[in-house]
């Protein structure tokens, strides 16, 4: 469990030893006064995003540091319901639903009304299905059903089997722990 903290500058006290004053300036982190963390990455948060990038890096032989403000590990990852949506044709089609990537982007980018970045919503759409396998090749099981989300096009929303988005952060944090992945 990391230690709680109030702020960032209680964060940035702790990694480099120093107590903050209550009426603290900002850190300022320049070439000329650098902040020394024993660590080749350093994420800020600890919700779906920030531990599979922890736990991937961690993967590759890097030495991360997770820094989480919160008491607990998970950010809102651990408070939601742990509903992902990706193009899963292994899933849908027994279901009779035939989705794929290029309809999963197109959607995204109506539902915003095209005014998200197109590259990026593809790569977020291609890429799903890959991270929901690397997701599983981790431990996590998504429920073989799939459904549509409130407000959205299509139905193509997992979920993990049991629980909700606490067994995605339960799961990876324990994985982050085993490969060396520190957290303040």
């Amino acid at each position: 469990m990391p230690p709680r903290f109030q702020n960032a500058d209680e964060v940035v006290g702790e990694l480099i030893g120093v107590a903050p004053r209550k009426e603290a300036a900002p850190l300022s982190v320049t070439p000329s006064n650098p902040l020394a963390v024993n660590a080749d990455i350093v994420i800020v948060g600890s919700g779906l995003a920030g531990l599979c990038a922890a736990v991937s890096a961690a993967q590759k032989g890097a030495r991360v540091l997770v820094l989480e403000l919160s008491q607990e590990i998970g950010g809102l990852t651990r408070l939601s319901t742990g509903l992902i949506g990706f193009a899963d044709p292994d899933r849908q089609r027994p279901l009779g639903i035939y989705d794929s990537v290029e309809r999963h982007a197109q959607q995204t980018l109506a539902f915003g009304r095209c005014r998200a970045d197109k590259t990026l919503v593809h790569t977020l759409c291609r890429h799903g299905l890959e991270c929901a396998r690397w997701l599983e090749s981790l431990g996590i099981q998504f429920s073989p059903r799939t459904i549509q989300r409130a407000r959205t096009l299509f139905p193509r929303g997992h979920l993990p089997s049991q629980g909700g988005g606490s067994v995605y952060t339960d799961l990876l944090a324990l994985k982050a722990t085993a490969l060396g992945v520190k957290f303040a």
